[in-house]
């Protein structure tokens, strides 16, 4: 009896960690904002609800940046993304990635950091 006790606690525990790891992997981030700063350098900063996971490739005058598991609840933060140097954009959702593609009016060089829950370009 003991022994069919601990076999039902186990499947339990087990159900449940299943359960609200499933839960975890349906949050998505959340984009709230994007900043555009001028000084010291130009900075492009992408402001998400948690820190985001991203993939960014360079080539030519085109900046590609894919943020994964990115939910987007307006469309306010488009209207800080610098058009002095970006003459073109591209963005779309693909699965649960949201896909941006900056192209600019000439060759750049970037780096990128994150710091707490913002990406920065």
């Amino acid at each position: 009896m003991r022994k069919h006790k601990i076999i039902f606690y186990f499947l339990l525990l087990i159900g449940l960690l299943s359960i609200s790891s499933s839960l975890m992997a349906q949050v998505k981030n959340i984009l709230k904002q994007t900043y555009f700063l001028k000084e010291p350098t130009n900075s492009l900063i992408f402001d998400f609800e948690f820190k985001p996971k991203y993939d960014i490739k360079s080539e030519n005058n085109t900046l590609k940046i894919i943020f994964y598991d990115v939910e987007i609840k307006d469309t306010n933060w488009l209207k800080n993304l610098p058009k002095e140097i970006f003459k073109e954009f591209n963005i779309y959702i693909e699965k649960n990635n949201l896909i941006l593609e900056l192209k600019t009016y000439k060759n750049f060089n970037f780096k990128t950091t994150t710091y707490e829950n913002k990406l920065v370009i």
